[in-house]
């Protein structure tokens, strides 16, 4: 799974360094006997998108935890839109829901993908 915040000014992809992303938990790698996994949150941002694992996050499924992740923009920004590509070689097990938290409140919550590739959150 990989994310693209646009700005309102251009639409462009906000560009992002690994100081503004993190994730909760890391990836599989937290995880027993798994080390080495390559799908870790650098992934989310580093522009490859499309149908590569290698080029996504892979998060674990704890019990009673929710996955997170945290991105940090230095400046108040106006965001006109988030997109969320999900990868997944089996359908059934492709992220389900979600939801998007600012530092104003909650912005969207528990959307669906549905085997879709991708999912745009537009917030004009």
């Amino acid at each position: 799974n990989t994310i693209g915040i646009f700005l309102c000014r251009n639409k462009r992809m906000y560009c992002f360094s690994l100081l503004d992303i993190c994730a909760y938990p890391e990836s599989v790698n937290v995880l027993p006997n798994i080390s080495g996994d390559v799908r870790t949150p650098d992934k989310l941002i580093d522009g490859q998108n499309e149908k590569d694992e290698c080029h996504s996050w892979l998060a674990p499924i704890i019990p009673k935890h929710l996955n997170r992740i945290y991105v940090v923009m230095d400046v108040p920004m106006s965001v006109a839109y988030v997109k969320f590509w999900n990868y997944t070689k089996t359908p059934g097990r492709a992220v389900k829901d979600f939801g998007v938290s600012t530092e104003n409140g909650l912005k969207a919550s528990r959307i669906i993908f549905k085997y879709s590739n991708y999912l745009i959150l537009d917030f004009n």
